[in-house]
């Protein structure tokens, strides 16, 4: 297993773009092409400094960490009715942590990929009665079975595991996040 440490260079932009699509996709009428939006994200710049100017991300605090990761500060604003820190909170650093990993992890892509999470398991252990950081990791048979598949059709999926700990490294949480990642058009 690797640990990530996030260092990276990348920063998402999001952009949409109106697409013609025919009956590869459900539509109601099948005689007529069907026009939906389609969401383009490209990756660019450094992760860190963009992750914190996503306006929920900033609303609930989440900062790069010193030493590699997000962390979240124990802050009342994101306290659940326990006084610990909220789950949706500790969800958000989880997923925003799973990202910058992925994104760090495959430098290769920026700017030719757009990661989705397809789905998510979270296990919550510990109430999160301090200040919390989220580290990151991919099993290396993952990455090679990611890049595999990635070359052969264009798409692929890859798991990023993510534990968050507390200042006395107790873990708070573990999460895995299920990444849909697709090519796009250049």
């Amino acid at each position: 297993m690797k640990l990530l440490r996030h260092t990276g260079t990348c920063n998402p932009i999001v952009s949409l773009e109106r697409s013609w699509w025919n009956s590869d996709l459900p539509s109601h009428n099948q005689d007529n092409q069907d026009s939906r939006l389609r969401l383009t994200i490209v990756f660019y710049m450094d992760i860190h400094v963009e992750i914190e100017k996503i306006p929920f991300v900033k609303k609930i605090g989440i900062k790069k960490a010193g030493e590699g990761g997000l962390t979240l500060n124990f802050d009342k604003a994101n306290h659940n009715h326990l006084q610990t820190i909220h789950a949706g909170a500790l969800f958000t650093l989880a997923e925003s942590a799973s990202a910058g990993a992925l994104l760090e992890f495959f430098p290769e892509f920026a700017g030719k990929v757009a990661p989705v999470v397809r789905d998510a398991q979270i296990k919550f252990r510990k109430p999160a009665l301090h200040s919390v950081t989220a580290i990151a990791s991919i099993l290396d048979e993952s990455v090679s079975e990611f890049k595999k598949q990635f070359q052969k059709r264009n798409r692929s999926l890859i798991t990023v595991e993510v534990a968050v700990i507390d200042v006395d490294q107790n873990v708070v949480c573990n999460a895995a996040f299920n990444w849909f990642v697709l090519g796009i058009e250049q």
